[in-house]
């Protein structure tokens, strides 16, 4: 049977979408998207993270001023944390490799329709910025800012055919950063995408697939625990491997 992935509770995401708009009052430059995705960034590394593994690089600092006393820091982290361990659960690497082509994580991505990216040109973001305020945007910047900060935790690949395909893994969520007006943009698409851009949604939905896929790739390519050999102990009436020439129960085995 298929299982159901689990899934934030609309309470769950209020409390975090307080901790964001807490955040944005003391001026850091982070909304809901990007905090979804940089989560889901730690969440696919399948690592059990305490929060001080994460949590000052993803907030550069400001997280300790917007939630100064103890109280307020306690109930913010553990919104993130919740938010995380559901991440987590949605990336469950057996569900994964047992149902590759189903869609697992269900991010929260805001709905931005024409009238908010007139109001963004009009505040001053230009259109290569413009690609924030499309569906999937800042979450591919969260994404990539939580991979950017630990590289540490997604291990080197050599040049050739996995590196190959670690980059079209990572085609879907790089496009959704690009902005039309880039020049590379036109070789990018035709070298990833042959049968041609898929549109935003499709686009969406690869990049949830290639997350889903990177994560599977992190289970492959986890470092190998360094196996210890054990020599054999002589039994208790045998010489004593020290060369002492008495039994190991009254030597090294006392």
């Amino acid at each position: 049977m298929n299982p159901v992935a689990p899934d934030s509770t609309d309470a769950d995401m209020a409390r975090l979408e307080r901790v964001v708009q807490a955040l944005a009052g003391f001026g850091a430059e982070v909304d809901m998207e990007w905090v979804d995705g940089y989560l889901t960034g730690l969440a696919a590394t399948g690592r059990t993270l305490a929060r001080d593994d994460w949590l000052p690089a993803m907030f550069d600092g400001e997280f300790e001023r917007a939630f100064a006393d103890p109280p307020s820091f306690d109930e913010a982290v553990s919104a993130l944390e919740d938010r995380l361990e559901i991440l987590r659960r949605q990336l469950d690497a057996e569900c994964l490799i047992e149902w590759p082509d189903r869609i697992r994580l269900n991010p929260w991505l805001a709905a931005f329709d024409d009238a908010a990216r007139d109001e963004a040109r009009a505040s001053g973001a230009d259109d290569d910025a413009l690609y924030l305020f499309q569906p999937g945007g800042s979450w591919a910047l969260g994404f990539c800012d939580a991979v950017e900060a630990h590289p540490a935790w997604w291990p080197e690949v050599d040049e050739g055919a996995e590196a190959a395909m670690l980059a079209d893994l990572w085609a879907p969520i790089d496009l959704l950063l690009m902005p039309h007006s880039d020049a590379e943009r036109a070789a990018f698409v035709q070298r990833h995408f042959p049968d041609g851009e898929p549109g935003r949604d499709d686009l969406v939905t690869e990049a949830l697939l290639s997350v889903q896929d990177l994560r599977v790739w992190q289970v492959d390519h986890a470092p190998v625990p360094e196996t210890v050999r054990v020599a054999k102990l002589p039994g208790r009436n045998e010489p004593c491997w020290c060369g002492s020439g008495r039994k190991f129960k009254k030597c090294h085995g006392a």
